[in-house]
Formats: C-alpha cells, structure tokens, sequence
C-alpha cells in the first residue's frame, strides 16, 4: 500500500494553521517571547514533513531530501536553546 504525497500537504497546511492559532493564542497570553521557539519547533517539523514529501513522491532529488533532514537538525537545536533560554529566564 503506498501513500498519496499529497495527503502530506495536508499536513503542512495543518502545521502552518498550527503556528497561525498559536502565535494569537501566545500573543493573547502576553507570552510573545516564545512566538521564536514555537516557530523553530514547527519548521523543523515542516522540514522533516517536507523530506517526507519528497520521498513518498519518488523524488530522485536525494540532495534535497538529505538537506531537508540536515536543516532540520539545527532548527531543532535552536528551538532547544530558546526553550532552555526562557526557562533560565522565568526562573530567575
């Protein structure tokens, strides 16, 4: 059984909806400062969904499948130290 690449369109709508209510919901909470964590957590899913993509379609862009999961992988790095970096801060 395979898989419609594009059901996983679906999902990157999904994810850009995601970030869209959260942001509000963020800003509403007056927790704007971690609007830049969010979104790094949220691209860095959106790159591995995106590698997804590419490799359900048969993509013979392996290049790009390769990049697509090595930028995933400091993206996720930096959603880390901005999580780390706003917990230091709430705590002090």
């Amino acid at each position: 059984m395979s898989m419609d690449p594009h059901l996983i369109d679906g999902v990157l709508a999904l994810i850009l909806v995601e970030l869209f209510v959260l942001v509000a919901v963020l800003q509403r909470l007056g927790a704007q400062r971690l609007i830049p964590a969010l979104s790094c957590f949220l691209l860095s899913g959106a790159f591995l969904v995106l590698a997804l993509r590419l490799s359900l379609a048969g993509s013979e862009h392996g290049a790009a499948i390769l990049a697509l999961l090595a930028f995933s992988f400091p993206v996720h790095i930096a959603t880390l130290i901005l999580v780390w970096r706003a917990f230091k801060r709430d705590r002090n």
